[in-house]
């Protein structure tokens, strides 16, 4: 089992239930925040330091290939 922390790209996630194209931002966003958490970020240059509050949400995700998501990032562009 793995976990991701961030995300740097909103992947295109296997097809499943009959939902074709769905993204890992897409469908955590139907997840229920489990918590959230307070995070200090400190200031830099003209940035002032302040505090951010991130909600924490989890579900298990399947990757499409990267051979799949291409193709139907192709499709979704025409």
């Amino acid at each position: 089992m793995g976990l991701v922390v961030r995300l740097q790209h909103d992947r295109i996630l296997e097809d499943e239930e009959d939902v074709q194209g769905l993204r890992i931002y897409d469908k955590l966003g139907f997840e229920k925040i489990c918590c959230q958490v307070q995070v200090e970020i400190p200031g830099s240059g003209k940035r002032v330091a302040r505090t951010a509050e991130l909600d924490v949400r989890f579900t298990q995700v399947t990757l499409a290939s990267q051979q799949e998501a291409s193709k139907r990032a192709n499709l979704t562009q025409k």
